[in-house]
């Protein structure tokens, strides 16, 4: 079968990164000083990845130190999942760097930072694709008053909606029945197609929570769930 990478797909369940194994990272996309990076939460820190890559290999002596943790663990998340498990490895190393070595000078050469010194943004600040799936819980379908749908309902939302934890949401002006869903989501990390289910979790790049607002009186007007779900900023995700 033949593959193409795909950049941070987003398939919200209705119902930031959350690991799939135990030693796997908790991803996130942060801002300090107006710069977005790519990060990964330690306790109440943030490792800046692609610096501590770097610094990793020059310890080791690589002479193109820069170069390739630029193209391994780049600043940006969707072109770090671009790079599959060949990134995800190098990640992983550069955390376990981090853990050893000394922190102020690691603090000195802005690798890591603390926590509450940086905003946390959505963990990919504007997926490409969102495909949402609705009536999949049957308490949420009878509160509803709907049916048990026959096949998967899905519809999608635009990247627009997507904000960052603690961000405003910014109910329009008309809606006068705004809601939330918790939700979990699944972001995807390469693209495949027909793909059987024993292969399925090797496409399943993580996990992050998902705030599925909706103006319930806009969703009913059509059968049709997309204006009702993606006004925008009704797409909270993270941390």
């Amino acid at each position: 079968m033949k593959r193409t990478l795909l950049s941070g797909v987003v398939i919200v369940f209705f119902l930031g990164f959350i690991p799939l194994e135990a030693e796997a990272l908790k991803l996130v996309t942060y801002t300090f000083e107006g710069e977005a990076r790519l990060g990964a939460l330690l306790d109440d820190k943030v490792i800046d990845l692609n610096r501590a890559y770097r610094a990793l290999l020059q310890q080791r002596g690589d002479p193109r130190a820069k170069a390739m943790a630029d193209a391994f663990v780049p600043s940006n998340m969707l072109e770090f999942l671009q790079g599959e498990e060949r990134s995800m490895e190098a990640a992983k190393e550069a955390v376990a760097f981090v853990q050893r070595e000394d922190s102020s000078k690691l603090r000195a050469e802005s690798i890591l930072r603390d926590l509450k010194a940086v905003q946390l943004k959505a963990p990919i600040p504007r997926p490409p694709k969102i495909t949402l799936m609705g009536l999949n819980y049957r308490a949420h379908a009878a509160e509803m008053q709907q049916e048990l749908p026959k096949f998967p309902m899905l519809f999608g939302a635009y990247s627009s909606a997507v904000i960052a934890p603690g961000e405003p949401l910014v109910i329009p002006q008309g809606a006068e029945k705004p809601d939330y869903e918790a939700e979990l989501g699944v972001v995807i990390g390469k693209r495949g197609r027909h793909i059987p289910p024993e292969k399925a979790m090797d496409y399943v790049a993580g996990y992050l929570i998902v705030n599925d607002a909706t103006a319930r009186d806009w969703q009913q007007r059509t059968a049709q769930f997309l204006i009702g779900k993606t006004p925008d900023t009704f797409k909270p995700m993270g941390p």
